[in-house]
């Protein structure tokens, strides 16, 4: 099956706001090629940003201590080209606690850590092709809101749209969460909650 291309989720964005002059790529010499040109990208890292979506997310090695520390840090490492948003650092759990995760502070295109080399980071990747259903509906809608003001469209359909961004942002996070099979949780979790259990069930007895 084909991929969905650039344009094509552009156009689906120009319809929902009454646009039917549709676009064959981002270098459409028109005004919708060039007013999707300028907002496709910048949106499309937007939506990506905006969660931890399974499909973006990257592990890689972090390149050896650069330069000076972050302040604060015992070292800095690069982050890769193509992050848009470092999640975790692996701390050699798969399903850490929260105060088992490897603390990590993020500037300037690098990331200050404690953590000794190798270090690998997980992070949400700039992806540009092959997205998800849910993604694909969600990001039509986010390019929907900047065409709307790009294109002058009636303001009324900018609100429209923003709450329909809102509606198929959320959908999509939910399709993302369902996807595959959840990991057993932390034994620390497993065992507090069979001592709540049994408490109840002492409880109870009583």
């Amino acid at each position: 099956m084909a991929a969905t291309t650039d344009a094509q989720i552009c156009n689906m964005a120009l319809l929902r706001i009454g646009v039917t002059r549709t676009i064959d790529s981002l270098d459409s010499p028109t005004e919708e090629g060039r007013a999707c040109k300028a907002v496709f990208d910048w949106c499309r890292d937007a939506v990506l940003a905006s969660f931890d979506w399974p499909f973006a997310s990257r592990w890689e090695q972090l390149a050896e201590p650069v330069g000076d520390p972050i302040q604060g840090w015992a070292h800095t490492y690069a982050l890769p080209t193509d992050c848009l948003v470092a999640r975790e650092i692996w701390c050699g759990l798969r399903n850490p606690r929260t105060d088992q995760r490897t603390p990590f502070e993020v500037a300037g295109g690098l990331v200050g850590t404690d953590a000794e080399a190798p270090v690998a980071l997980r992070y949400t990747a700039r992806v540009t092709h092959f997205y998800p259903p849910g993604f694909k509906e969600a990001l039509a809608w986010r390019l929907a809101i900047d065409l709307t003001l790009a294109l002058r469209k009636d303001g009324s359909l900018y609100g429209q749209a923003k709450q329909e961004y809102e509606i198929a942002l959320s959908r999509a996070k939910v399709e993302a969460v369902n996807e595959g099979v959840p990991d057993r949780p932390p034994p620390s979790l497993i065992e507090a909650l069979h001592n709540t259990l049994r408490e109840r069930d002492w409880t109870c007895r009583s």
